[in-house]
C-alpha cells in the first residue's frame, strides 16, 4: 500500500483507484460485523454493495 492510503476511500486522493480491493474488503468486513452492525443496518452486506456501487460509479 502506499504511504497515506487508508482503509477508508479517500475521494480526494482517487479512492478505489488507489485500492481496487477495497470494496471487496468492506464487504467482507460488512459481513464479518454483522452482528455489531445489524442494529443500525438490516443487511450490512447490501449497505456496503450499494456504497462500493455508488463510488464506483461517481
Amino acid at each position: 500500500m502506499k504511504q497515506g492510503v487508508s482503509a477508508v476511500p479517500d475521494f480526494r486522493n482517487g479512492g478505489l483507484q488507489e485500492d481496487p480491493d477495497l470494496c471487496l474488503r468492506s464487504m467482507e468486513a460488512a459481513s464479518a460485523n454483522l452482528e455489531t452492525t445489524k442494529r443500525a443496518y438490516p443487511d450490512p452486506e447490501m449497505i456496503a454493495q450499494e456504497e462500493c456501487i455508488t463510488i464506483i460509479t461517481a
